[in-house]
């Protein structure tokens, strides 16, 4: 990675009031995608009646029509809605938005110990699996890969918006000259990705 001059960072800090946080915004769109793959792997499991329809289990403790089912998808609606809204809100750097992705990304991980693992155990402990052994191990995956993008893009979100944050202050104390510094490089700023 080249070394830039003190004007060319002045100018790339200038431009990055002038553009949205995309890396942490995109983050956390990929939880989504994550979090979609999930949710397709759990409902689309049926237990019980092979035949296609959903009958009540006959299998017991080990149904996956509970309480328990009911929570996650209300918890899965909330989260697709709370992690888009937290996006847009990264992309405009709001700081605080890094705290909310944070503590989603807490929650997918104790998710991961909730459901996926209680219908492991209850199989273990019956002998009675309904889902297959891929499937539960694409559950944890895909809930493990939605939380490591959520602690990515949080993270992202808080760098970005306290470095903008901090120049804008700079900027506004007089600290920065944006005349001299974009006309010491010649009025053309390179952007570094």
């Amino acid at each position: 990675m080249k070394q830039l001059t003190t004007n060319q960072q002045i100018i790339d800090n200038d431009i990055m009031r002038f553009k949205t946080n995309s890396k942490a915004s995109n983050f956390a769109l990929l939880s989504i995608a994550f979090e979609c793959l999930y949710f397709l792997c759990v409902y689309g499991q049926q237990a019980g009646d092979i035949s296609g329809t959903f009958a009540e289990s006959t299998l017991g403790s080990t149904s996956v029509y509970t309480w328990l089912m009911g929570i996650s998808v209300l918890l899965n609606l909330v989260y697709l809605l709370a992690i888009f809204l937290a996006s847009q809100e990264l992309k405009n750097y709001n700081k605080t938005f890094s705290y909310v992705v944070w503590i989603f990304a807490i929650i997918q991980v104790v998710r991961i110990f909730i459901y996926p693992m209680n219908v492991a155990s209850s199989a273990l402990s019956t002998g009675e699996y309904i889902f297959g052994t891929y499937s539960l191990v694409f559950m944890i995956v895909w809930l493990a890969l939605s939380a490591v993008c959520l602690a990515i893009s949080g993270y992202y979100g808080f760098v970005v918006a306290n470095k903008r944050e901090k120049f804008v202050k700079q900027v506004e104390a007089g600290e920065v000259d944006l005349e001299a510094a974009y006309k010491e490089d010649g009025g053309l700023g390179e952007v570094v990705k």
